[in-house]
C-alpha cells in the first residue's frame, strides 16, 4: 500500500463479481465509503489491539508501581475498551500525548496508492472510525474543494457536510486526531455514551437511508463493523437497503455468506484469499476501471502512473519514483493543455481536443489530469506553464464556439444563451486574449470575431478585464488593420462610461482620427459633460428641426442635468423639459425595436420621473427596466444602473436615512463596474 505501482485490478472472476448495482451508484455519487482500520494500518497506523499495546507501553512506563501487574493485565485482557478506559483514568495526559503521537502525520506522509485511489473514486463522502487524517488529506488531492471534515457532534449540529454536492465530505464517527483528542470515541465509557446519545440513531438513519455504503477496512467479526450492522438492522428491521462489504475469501463461508444476505442485506465482496487487507489496493483499481468504463487489465498501470504524477505534483507527500507506463511526454502534454484553461472545463470536450493533438487517453485517465466535479474539469496545482501552442490550441477551440453566436446589429444585446457559451469560459478567454498568440487566433483581423467579444464584455460589466486586454493589444495592432478602430474605440467606450475622462483625452490625442462624428463623437460626450457647456448643448440641439432619437436623449439629459444647478424656479421647468424629450426618445427607440436603448431612455425618466415626485410614474418606467435589463437581456450594466434609479426614487420618496442601504447597493453596483468615483455619481451625477 506504498508507492508500488498497481499495475491490475481483481482477478478477472472477481472483479466480473463486483454487483453492477454497485457501480451504477457509484457512477451516480450514491455511495458513502465506510473506512475501517485495515486502510490505515500499511500506513503504518495501530490496530485497536496495537494501540492498546502502545497506550500500554506508554502510560506504564511514567507510572510507579507493580508495571509488571499491569502489564500481565493489559495483555490478558479481552475487553481492551475497558483497558484503555483504566489507562486513560490512570495518565490522562500521557493518554492524550500518546494518542497525538500515535496517529499524527509527518509533514510530508508516505504515499498511499490505496488511498489514492479511494479519493479519485466518485465517492460522496466516507465515514470512518478511524482517528488519523489519511483519507481528508489524499481527498484535498483530488478535489478541487477541501473535504468538509466533522466528527460526531459537528455532524449532528450540522447538515452541510450531506448539502453540499460539490464538496465531499469526511465523516470521523469516533473522532479525529487533528481535531480535539478529548472527543474521541476510545474507552468503555466513551462507546457508551456514544450509543446511548438519542441522535445517534437519527444520523445513522440519515446515512443508511441517503446513500449506499461500501464498507472496506474492516473484520467480519471487528465491534464496530458489528454494531454498525446491528443499528442498522434494529433501524430498518427486515427492510434494510443494501450494503456492500469487502473481505477476504478465508474469513468467510457461504453459510455465513447467506444469513449476511438474508437478514442484513448485506452483499460480501469477496477480493482475496487472505485477510490482511493487501488486496484493497487491487479492488479499488477495479473499481476505478469499471467506474469508467475501461479495461484494468490495459489501464491500470497508466492510472497508477498517473495517480503517482498526482501525488507528486501536489507535494504534500514523499516523493517517488512515478512509473511511466503511459508516456510521460503525452502526460506533460495532455496536462499543460488542460492548465490553459482557466475555468472548469467539460470533459467531452477536453478529451476531443486531446484527441486532436493525439493524446488518446480515456476518461478514466483524464479525471486523474486534475479535479473532477460532475462532468468539469480543472487542472491542479501546482500548473505546469502553458506554451505558446497550448494557446493557439485552446484560442482554436475558442474560436468555434464564439462563431456560434450572431454579429446582427439589431438586436444590439447578447441573449443569455449566447452570453452563457462565453461565460463559462470566461477567465480562459481573458487569458487567451491576454496572450499574443492567443489573440492572433482568437481575433486577427476578423472584427466579427471582435465584435462579438466587445459585446460580451461590454454587457457582462467586465470592463476593467476588457481594459487589461484592450490596451496592449490597441499598441500592438497596425493602425490600418481592419480591427484597429473598433478595438480601440471599445476602449475609449470604457473610458468614458467609467468616468475616467483624463485618460479618454490623453487617447484622443494619441488617436485623433479614432473619434468619430454625433453620437460617436466622444469630443461631444466630454463637452455634454461640462456643465458650462449645457446651455450652448441644449441651444444648438434645439436649432434642429428632425432629431434623432438618440439626440432627444441627449437633449433631454442636458436639460435633467441643467436642472441639477439650476434655481429652485427653474429646476422644475428643466425637469419637465428633460421628461418631454426623453419621452419622445423613448417613443424613437420602441418604434426602431432597440432594447438597449427602451430600457436606457425608460432609466431616465424613472429619475426625472422620481425627482418631480412622480413616484408612481418612476415606478412604472423602473419595472420596464427591470423586465428589460433583468428579466430579459440579463444585461449586468444594466441592472447596475437599475440599483442606482432604484435608490434615486426610494431617496426621493422616504428621505436619506430609509434609504441608505439602498445607497450602498447602488454604489457597490457602480464599483464593480469600475466607475472612478461611484459615491459622487450616485448622489449628484447619475444623468450622464
Amino acid at each position: 500500500m506504498s508507492s508500488t505501482p498497481i499495475d491490475s485490478g481483481l482477478h478477472r472472476a472477481r472483479e466480473a463479481a463486483v454487483p453492477l448495482d454497485l457501480l451504477s451508484r457509484l457512477r451516480d455519487r450514491a455511495v458513502v465509503a465506510l473506512v475501517g482500520s485495515g486502510m490505515s494500518i500499511p500506513l503504518g497506523m495501530p490496530s485497536w489491539p496495537a494501540l492498546i499495546q502502545q497506550l500500554k507501553a506508554a502510560i506504564v512506563a511514567s507510572t510507579w508501581g507493580n508495571r509488571d501487574q499491569t502489564e500481565r493485565w493489559v495483555d490478558q485482557s479481552s475487553h481492551l475498551d475497558w483497558v484503555a478506559e483504566v489507562l486513560r483514568s490512570t495518565q490522562p495526559d500521557v493518554f492524550a500525548t500518546r494518542i497525538r503521537e500515535i496517529f499524527r502525520w509527518t509533514p510530508t506522509p508516505p504515499v498511499s496508492l490505496t488511498h489514492a485511489l479511494l479519493a479519485a473514486l466518485p465517492f460522496q463522502g466516507f465515514w470512518t472510525t478511524n482517528y488519523d487524517t489519511a483519507i481528508e488529506d489524499y481527498v484535498s488531492v483530488f478535489d478541487r474543494h477541501e473535504p468538509r471534515v466533522v466528527d460526531f457532534n459537528e455532524a449532528v449540529a450540522s447538515t452541510s457536510f450531506r448539502t453540499e454536492p460539490s464538496r465531499r465530505f469526511v465523516l470521523k464517527l469516533h473522532g479525529c486526531v487533528r481535531k480535539h483528542t478529548s472527543n474521541l470515541v476510545v474507552t468503555s465509557s466513551d462507546y457508551y455514551a456514544l450509543m446511548r446519545d438519542e441522535r445517534y440513531p437519527r444520523l445513522l438513519a440519515q446515512l443508511f437511508g441517503r446513500y449506499t455504503i461500501l464498507a472496506m477496512g474492516f473484520s467480519l467479526h471487528d465491534k464496530d463493523f458489528r454494531r454498525f450492522l446491528e443499528d442498522r438492522y434494529h433501524l430498518y428491521n427486515r427492510g434494510c437497503p443494501t450494503m456492500y462489504a469487502v473481505v477476504g475469501e478465508k474469513e468467510t463461508c457461504d453459510l455465513e455468506a447467506n444469513v449476511y444476505a438474508s437478514k442484513y442485506n448485506v452483499q460480501l465482496v469477496r477480493v482475496s484469499e487472505a485477510n490482511d487487507f493487501q488486496e484493497l489496493g487491487y479492488l479499488l483499481m477495479s473499481l476505478y476501471c469499471l467506474v469508467h468504463q475501461v479495461d484494468s487489465s490495459s489501464a491500470a498501470s497508466s492510472v497508477s502512473s498517473l495517480v503517482l504524477q498526482r501525488l507528486h505534483r501536489s507535494g504534500k507527500f514523499k516523493s517517488s519514483s512515478a512509473p511511466s507506463s503511459a508516456p510521460p511526454l503525452e502526460l506533460e502534454e495532455a496536462t499543460r493543455l488542460l492548465a490553459t484553461f482557466e475555468d472548469p472545463v467539460d470533459l467531452n470536450a477536453f478529451s476531443t481536443l486531446c484527441a486532436e493533438k493525439d493524446l488518446r487517453f480515456s476518461k478514466a485517465h483524464y479525471r486523474l489530469l486534475g479535479q473532477a466535479i460532475g462532468g468539469k474539469l480543472t487542472c491542479a496545482a501546482p500548473k505546469p506553464e502553458p506554451t505558446p501552442e497550448d494557446y493557439k490550441r485552446v484560442a482554436t477551440w475558442l474560436r468555434y464556439r464564439l462563431e456560434t453566436i450572431p454579429v446582427d446589429e439589431k438586436p444590439r444585446y447578447l441573449t443569455a444563451h449566447h452570453k452563457d457559451i462565453i461565460r463559462e469560459y470566461h477567465n480562459t478567454l481573458v487569458s487567451v486574449l491576454r496572450y499574443p498568440q492567443g489573440w492572433s487566433v482568437l481575433i486577427g483581423d476578423d472584427p466579427q470575431r471582435l465584435h462579438r467579444v466587445i459585446k460580451y464584455f461590454q454587457q457582462e460589466a467586465q470592463w476593467l478585464d476588457w481594459v487589461t486586454i484592450a490596451e496592449p493589444a490597441v499598441q500592438s495592432t497596425p493602425d490600418d488593420s481592419v480591427v484597429f478602430r473598433p478595438l480601440l474605440r471599445s476602449l475609449l467606450w470604457v473610458f468614458f462610461w467609467t468616468r475616467r475622462h483624463h485618460e479618454l483625452r490623453d487617447w484622443l490625442e494619441r488617436y485623433s482620427s479614432a473619434d468619430g462624428e454625433g453620437e460617436s463623437s466622444y469630443q461631444a460626450k466630454l463637452r455634454y459633460m461640462t456643465p458650462a457647456n449645457l446651455p450652448d448643448v441644449i441651444k444648438s440641439l434645439l436649432a434642429k428641426r428632425n432629431r434623432e432619437y438618440w439626440e432627444d436623449s441627449l437633449l433631454g439629459r442636458s436639460c435633467a442635468r441643467l436642472a441639477a444647478s439650476s434655481p429652485a424656479d427653474d429646476r422644475e421647468r428643466n425637469l419637465r423639459s428633460a421628461m418631454r424629450h426623453l419621452q419622445s426618445a423613448l417613443a424613437g427607440a420602441q418604434q426602431g425595436g432597440d432594447l438597449v436603448e427602451v430600457a436606457v431612455q425608460s432609466w431616465y425618466l424613472a429619475c426625472v420621473c422620481s425627482d418631480l415626485d412622480e413616484t408612481g410614474s418612476a415606478e412604472m418606467h423602473l419595472a420596464e427596466v427591470r423586465r428589460l435589463d433583468e428579466a430579459l437581456m440579463d444585461r449586468k450594466p444594466g441592472i447596475a444602473w437599475l440599483r442606482v434609479a432604484e435608490y434615486r426614487v426610494e431617496r426621493n420618496a422616504l428621505g436619506v436615512e430609509s434609504s441608505s442601504a439602498s445607497r450602498r447597493r447602488a454604489v457597490e453596483a457602480m464599483r464593480a463596474l469600475g466607475m472612478s468615483d461611484p459615491e459622487d455619481y450616485v448622489d449628484n451625477d447619475y444623468y450622464f
